[in-house]
């Protein structure tokens, strides 16, 4: 689907892998986010996080401990790297798509370093549309990535 000349990576898991409303979404986020709040004891610059990928109901408990501890002042691009689990890929690949749309509202791809990645390494591709769609293992962390940084101005790579 477009949106203002833009491609959407739609929201294809909310609804099954994760609540598909703003409300119920922010109200199970928050929920794990508020126990996990004794947990963030540094708020440092992470290099990164690894987090589970299953729907929420199995591992928004973990994927908080790890979310919680991000200082979104301090950042201005998120990477996202997961397993392919519908295609056999050599190297990795980047989405087709500029925007993410997640029920919380929508993230933008960072376009510009998709495009320098997959035009200086042999080793990136660019990924269709639904593969990109049909991978759950990223979509779990839009929503998360979109509440912890709210409305400031981030750009995802993936």
């Amino acid at each position: 689907r477009m949106k203002g000349g833009k491609l959407i990576r739609e929201a294809v898991h909310a609804g099954s892998w994760y609540e598909g409303g703003k409300a119920k979404l922010t109200a199970t986020i928050d929920k794990f986010m508020g126990q996990a709040k004794d947990s963030a004891k540094d708020k440092g610059l992470l290099k990164g996080i690894i987090v589970p990928h299953a729907g929420y109901r199995f591992c928004l408990k973990t994927s908080a401990w790890s979310f919680i501890n991000i200082d979104p002042a301090k950042y201005s691009r998120v990477v996202v790297l997961g397993p392919s689990h519908h295609e056999y890929l050599v190297g990795g690949a980047l989405s087709e798509c500029s925007v993410i749309e997640t029920p919380l509202g929508d993230l933008q791809v960072d376009t510009e370093q998709v495009e320098a990645l997959s035009s200086k390494s042999k080793h990136m591709r660019i990924m269709p549309k639904e593969v990109d769609e049909a991978e759950h293992s990223i979509e779990m962390q839009f929503p998360l990535i979109k509440y912890m940084f709210k409305d400031k101005d981030i750009k995802v790579l993936h």
